[in-house]
């Protein structure tokens, strides 16, 4: 089964790291998914990517430092709130 990569500045990147995990399904513990593993780099990776689109970085920090004020959420698609 492939590994499922993770979705990084827009692409889809395989970790930094290699490591995977197997997704399971909880009814019957078969093996569904074999899901990249990410670890700080990849997290580092991620800010970096956030980072580079003002809004973006903007919106993450604010929310990192705990504003959770309706202006946060502006550049939110209105689907991915409901």
């Amino acid at each position: 089964m492939e590994t499922m990569k993770i979705w990084i500045g827009g692409k889809w990147v395989a970790s930094a790291s290699g490591n995977a995990v197997w997704a399971l399904n909880p009814a019957t513990g078969q093996k569904i998914a074999c899901l990249s593993r990410g670890g700080t780099p990849d997290v580092a990776k991620a800010e970096d990517a956030a980072s580079r689109d003002s809004l973006q970085s903007v919106s993450f920090l604010m929310w990192r430092a705990g504003n959770n004020s309706g202006h946060t959420y502006r550049s939110v698609p209105p689907i991915l709130l409901k």
